[in-house]
């Protein structure tokens, strides 16, 4: 039995040899990876408030945060994340504040970090008479306006307790053993870690420790006391570190020169680390280090962890060929794509480097080939010598900076810490720049679409004129009744066109003509700036008529093709219209977006909606499509999502209460009294009531958050815009015979109203304003492309015909005749408006199948169609009121046409006239006198009485 069991005690030993170096290499890749703790760390004033946040490696279920100003100490705890924010608040002046972050998992401490900041110039932030700490939100901003630094002073991977426990057992007794017994150091073992042999309360009885080791120790009872001797291996300074102490125990250290006397102290509160640093010391020299609890503070079972880091003086070196480069001034010019071998040849010495870039760019730095002996840092300015990049990794690990930034000069900074020892080895710097990709995106009809065999169908000129084929081809209908998802109506399928990565399906809407010029001029504009298509320019055409949220995975995949193709790390996106609402819905979608986004700018966006779209809805919409009738417009737009996610949502609603004191829809009762009707009455009468209720999900997002990218918006503000809509009835539109509607109208860009294009989400947004002749001419105007094209650059100086508040721009007085029949009363109608001060006439005309032919008729005078129930048509003139002129219509219909008018400013519709009732014995030539605000009308010379119009 005894044979047995020293046989089992042999296997065991021999186990346990076997498992040692594994547990020993495991501690070690530990030890490596402790600097890994911190993953991101920022600080900044905002406001009068000092903003920290950091990012760790990983998620901890606990993460204890102390901030000390060395008087005053204030803990926080947050759980499950990977980062932490909070918001600083102390009238107290400061040396430093410390920054204390412990992660803990089941109860143990895993790892903990110290951080500071020192010497802030206002040596106080906020108004509070204590300080106060509180959690704040995670900010993804690249950029603050006043940035601080946040120094790393430690971090360290923590050693469970019971483990620490096992090791100073096993310490102390291979003490017990040493020859050195006196001396509290075994012999073999001068650069391993220490642990505490009581009694070590006097200076006498001190316990080693090695400087770049740790000392760990426990303070077991109340008045216990731990000294601590340390020689320093050469001339050269060192820092002490006191951490990982028990919870809810406060720990002071004091450290004291060979002769007892005393150097510095560390006294923070609680159980905040304690901090030394500005020791210096002469080789061979010895310091004592003591460690007390403070009000009898104490844990018999915790140890505490003490470490001293000691940098050796070092030995001055020639200096090299860039020198002198030791500030901005004497920076040496460098170029991208260039490498330099240079030396750190004192500890005081400083690299400057000069990098200038002419585009938008991220720049790469790498700092390498770095001396064991050294511990370089790496740091970037922009031109005004703000710093925008920094590396700090330990010991000789190689630096790296990213920075997407603007044009203009930039300065790259190399330094040595103060733990370094000069060397003749010289540092590698490597620099390069890409320029950062552009992508297009278009809006709503402002990409061309293909059919199965890849004819583009939209726009294409036979299509579009046929009608039938445009509405067979791109009509939708939902997948089964009551649902939100649709599919081709007819079976047809449909892509967008992506020639030219993507330039192609959006450059120009048409096939045969340059009539549907879109972003023909600004993509030149880019190519002459140096834009590559397929490298730095890039397009996005897609669906228009689709769920834009079904958009996200393919817009992420073309930002990944730029990204790839141009080698930068962020993309600017310049979106027209509904591609805005594309931008914003992908950017809020997922905060982590946002870093691969160097700019946004949005042209004629309609962040709250627009009016027109409900129009689509009610009574058809060509799209601003010349030869495209308002009832394909309907047909199309019935079933298709995004139609109703640019209809006015409750944002928009309260907007038009606020600026013009009505709702967007609205009717008149037969006593002529105007009834304002809310939204969700005007979404009864929307066909897709699954769509309605998808689009307003969506908008409850849009209408309320701002994405945290940079962001410029263009906006139209000059042009009369359907705002909103008023029937005459209290039957919904689509069920009124007579077809009688006012229009509300307000200033915008023609399309989208104002008050919706420059409202992006945030008070704070960047407004540009244009005096635009149209939505879709935003894109083409010299103006608006020049402003596009000086915010890529970076600047956001306005350009010429463009500014930061809105034009003075008063709206006028508006009067509309309305022309209300059968399609068949419209039947190759042509009406004359001659304009009585310079004798000029301008057409509207019609086709023979009672079609309004835009492309025959006039572009000097507003022309609203809008289609009814059954047969019925509604055409609408739309002339200013002070003008003096003539309409005059040929009208020979067995029926006849129902002629009104009626006056639209600031919201509100007055004076409503009937001209002419349908169903009179049919004249051959009517002809309307608008002087100003008089309003005659003659019946082949013979004057008709005009009345009040009135609803029976």
């Amino acid at each position: 039995m005894a044979k047995l069991l020293k046989s089992m005690i042999w296997m065991l030993t021999l186990v346990l040899v076997a498992i040692q170096p594994v547990a020993a290499a495991a501690f070690a890749k530990a030890l490596q990876e402790e600097e890994l703790f911190i993953k991101e760390k920022a600080a900044w004033m905002e406001n009068g408030q000092l903003h920290v946040q950091v990012e760790l490696d990983r998620e901890y279920p606990r993460i204890a945060l102390a901030v000390s100003t060395g008087e005053e100490t204030e803990e926080i705890s947050f759980e499950d994340t990977d980062r932490i924010a909070v918001l600083v608040d102390t009238q107290e002046r400061f040396g430093q504040l410390l920054f204390s972050i412990k992660a803990y998992e089941k109860q143990e401490m895993v790892a903990s970090s110290l951080l500071r900041i020192a010497d802030h110039e206002l040596s106080s932030v906020g108004n509070s008479s204590v300080l106060q700490v509180e959690q704040a939100n995670w900010s993804d901003q690249a950029e603050p306006a006043e940035p601080l630094e946040l120094e790393l002073l430690t971090s360290a991977a923590a050693i469970p307790q019971a483990t620490i426990k096992k090791q100073a057992e096993r310490y102390e007794k291979d003490w017990k053993k040493s020859k050195q017994k006196n001396e509290r150091m075994p012999g073999k073992a001068s650069n391993q870690d220490r642990y505490e042999i009581e009694s070590n309360d006097t200076m006498s009885k001190a316990d080693w420790i090695t400087a770049n080791h740790n000392g760990y120790g426990r303070i077991g009872k109340a008045g216990d006391i731990d000294y601590w001797k340390v020689k320093l291996p050469e001339s050269g300074k060192f820092t002490v570190w006191l951490g990982e102490m028990p919870a809810n125990q406060n720990y002071n250290v004091y450290v004291y020169d060979s002769g007892g006397n005393e150097m510095k102290r560390s006294e923070n509160k609680a159980s905040m680390d304690e901090w030394i640093d500005g020791l210096s010391g002469e080789k061979n020299q010895f310091f004592y280090l003591l460690i007390k609890g403070e009000d009898d503070s104490f844990d018999k079972y915790v140890y505490y962890r003490l470490k001293i880091d000691f940098a050796a003086e070092g030995v001055e070196n020639k200096p090299d060929e860039h020198e002198p480069n030791d500030d901005a001034k004497q920076a040496t010019l460098i170029q991208s794509d260039q490498t330099v071998p240079a030396t750190i040849h004192t500890l005081k010495d400083v690299d400057y480097y000069k990098l200038s870039l002419n585009m938008p760019s991220t720049i790469y730095l790498e700092l390498s080939d770095i001396s064991e002996e050294m511990d370089l840092d790496l740091f970037l300015l922009d031109s005004t010598k703000k710093q925008v990049g920094r590396s700090e990794n330990p010991k000789n690990k190689n630096e790296a900076i990213s920075y997407s930034g603007n044009p203009g000069d930039y300065y790259i900074k190399v330094a040595a810490s103060q733990k370094s020892k000069p060397s003749s080895k010289p540092y590698k710097l490597s620099v390069g720049a890409k320029t950062i990709p552009v992508i297009l995106i278009p809006g709503i009809g402002g990409s061309q679409l293909a059919v199965d065999n890849g004819k583009v169908t939209w726009i294409n000129e036979v299509d579009v004129a046929s009608n039938q084929i445009i509405e067979h081809n791109l009509a939708l209908t939902p997948v089964s009744p009551g649902s939100n998802k649709v599919i081709s109506k007819n079976g047809v399928t449909i892509t967008p066109v992506t020639g030219e990565y993507g330039l192609a399906g959006i450059e120009n809407l048409t096939v045969m003509s340059k009539m549907g010029m879109q972003y023909h001029d600004l993509i030149n504009d880019l190519q002459d700036a140096g834009y590559e298509k397929g490298k730095t320019l890039f397009g996005f055409p897609y669906d228009w008529r689709l769920d834009i949220r079904e958009q996200q995975p393919l817009f992420q995949s073309k930002i990944k093709e730029a990204l790839a193709a141009s080698g930068a790390e962020k993309v600017q996106l310049v979106a027209h219209s509904m591609g805005g609402i594309l931008v914003k819905d992908y950017l809020l979608a997922d905060s982590k977006r946002a870093a691969q986004i160097h700019n946004v700018i949005t042209i004629g966006t309609p962040y709250l909606g627009a009016a027109a779209a409900s129009k689509a809805l009610l009574q058809g919409y060509n799209f601003g499509i010349l030869l495209l009738m308002p009832l394909t417009g309907f047909k199309i737009a019935e079933n298709a999502p995004a139609v109703y996610q640019l209809a006015p949502g409750d944002e928009y609603e309260r907007q038009m209460l606020a600026q013009f004191n009505r709702t967007v829809y609205g009717y008149i009762d037969r006593f002529q009294k105007f009834n304002p009707l809310p939204l969700s009455e005007l979404k009864k009468e929307y066909p897709n009531k699954p769509l309605t209720a998808l689009a307003q999900s969506r908008r409850a997002v849009w209408d309320k958050k701002y994405p945290n990218v940079k962001q410029a918006h263009i906006v139209g503000d000059s042009q009369n815009t359907i705002i909103g809509v008023t029937r005459w009835g209290e039957l919904p539109i689509n069920q009124n015979p007579s077809l009688y509607i006012e229009y509300i109208f307000g200033l915008g860009d023609g399309t989208v109203p104002l008050f919706s294009a420059n409202n992006p989400g945030s008070a704070k947004a960047n407004i540009y304003y244009t005096k635009t002749d149209g939505h879709m001419e935003l894109l083409k105007e010299t103006p608006v492309r020049k402003q596009v094209m000086s915010l890529l650059q970076g600047n956001e100086e306005t350009v010429a015909g463009i500014q930061k508040t809105p034009h003075n721009v008063k709206q006028q007085s508006l009067t509309a005749y309305s022309f209300t029949g059968d399609k068949s009363d419209f039947r190759d109608l042509q009406l004359q408006i001659r304009n009585k001060e310079n004798d000029q006439i301008e057409l509207v005309r019609f086709t023979a199948e009672g079609d309004l032919d835009r492309e025959q008729s006039t572009k000097n005078y507003l022309l609203e169609d809008a289609v009814g129930s059954g047969d019925r048509y509604n055409l609408q003139i739309i002339v200013e009121t002070k003008a003096e002129l003539e309409i005059i219509v040929d009208d020979g219909r067995t029926n006849g046409l129902s002629i009104s008018s009626y006056d639209s400013k600031d919201g509100r519709t007055a004076n409503q006239l009937l001209l002419k009732q349908a169903g009179m014995k049919a004249p051959q030539k009517i002809t309307i006198e608008h002087n100003r605000s008089q309003r005659n009308v003659k019946a082949d010379g013979k004057a008709l009485k005009v009345m009040p119009l009135q609803f029976n």
